[in-house]
């Protein structure tokens, strides 16, 4: 069973480009239903029929998780699955016909134009880990970029000539993301001074890491001190709301769409595939629409 489970791995890992992330997330999903297969003895996994995976899903609907949670489980499986078809290990994967809950339609948490302006203003800037904090979410902002396509930014990845970042997105795609000047001047002076210090701070004798943003010892920056960092300063600033990295990446595409830009235009900028995903920020402009609507029509 592990062995399937593991070919499976390394197949989206080598031939789908999976990232990191993803395949931590498919792995745990796999864990949780092989644990529950073999807690039943029901052997060999050809041997599974529709009657048991809507045991499965019942099981994971009495342990609570999110309809999204549970669709991403679901979505493990029917991968997995169509792997060992494909690998000829089992003869159809039933789990095609097994329809998924259907999602959750939340409106994503943002941050008011104000509120943000704030929150980019208020790291203390002349200190070391304020001055890269600082060019740490100037540049969330001006790009909308996911925090682990932050954490894994490299110096090579700048072209701060050209006001221009590289980043590898979703499914190993590479994009290219623009700079404000702000966010531009807030990574120079993180470069010329924070930057460095941290280096010198780095445990390893070879020194040689490229990564862009370094933590208080000079390695890497995780995914967890980026939510660290931004809940830190949200503190600092007494907002109630529960904002999160990704909730500045709402505020991005948001501010965008308020100022008019296209939102095919803001599908491009935050990376999603399809349109509908982006469509959400739609909801969030209801006010200025309103006020549109209330100026523009001859009887409002």
């Amino acid at each position: 069973m592990e062995n399937l489970k593991d070919n499976f791995i390394t197949y989206l890992r080598a031939v789908k480009n999976v990232s990191p992330h993803t395949l931590r997330a498919y792995g745990s999903d796999l864990d949780q239903f092989l644990e529950y297969w073999q807690k039943r003895g029901a052997g060999n996994l050809a041997l599974a029929d529709h009657r048991f995976f809507r045991r499965y899903l019942s099981h994971l609907q009495a342990l609570n998780y999110s309809r999204s949670t549970l669709s991403r489980k679901l979505t493990s499986l029917r991968r997995f699955f169509n792997h060992l078809e494909m690998e000829g290990v089992i003869s159809t994967n039933l789990l095609s016909s097994l329809s998924s809950p259907p999602k959750e339609k939340r409106l994503p948490i943002f941050l008011k134009l104000e509120e943000m302006l704030q929150l980019l203003d208020s790291p203390f800037y002349k200190t070391l880990l304020g001055c890269r904090d600082r060019a740490l979410l100037e540049v969330l902002y001006a790009t909308g970029m996911r925090v682990g396509e932050l954490v894994a930014l490299d110096l090579s990845h700048l072209a701060l000539e050209r006001k221009e970042i590289r980043i590898m997105a979703k499914g190993r795609r590479e994009r290219i993301l623009f700079l404000n000047q702000r966010a531009v001047q807030a990574l120079k002076d993180y470069l010329s001074t924070s930057r460095m210090e941290l280096m010198r701070r780095e445990r390893t004798k070879a020194r040689t890491t490229e990564a862009l943003f370094l933590n208080r010892k000079g390695s890497r920056l995780s995914s967890r001190g980026v939510r660290y960092v931004v809940a830190k300063y949200v503190r600092r600033i007494h907002l109630i709301k529960k904002v999160s990295p990704h909730s500045i990446r709402h505020s991005f595409a948001t501010h965008l769409l308020e100022a008019g830009a296209d939102i095919r235009a803001v599908q491009e900028l935050l990376g999603h595939i399809d349109l509908s995903t982006t469509q959400i920020y739609t909801h969030v402009g209801i006010k200025r629409l309103k006020k549109i609507y209330q100026m523009a029509h001859p009887r409002s």
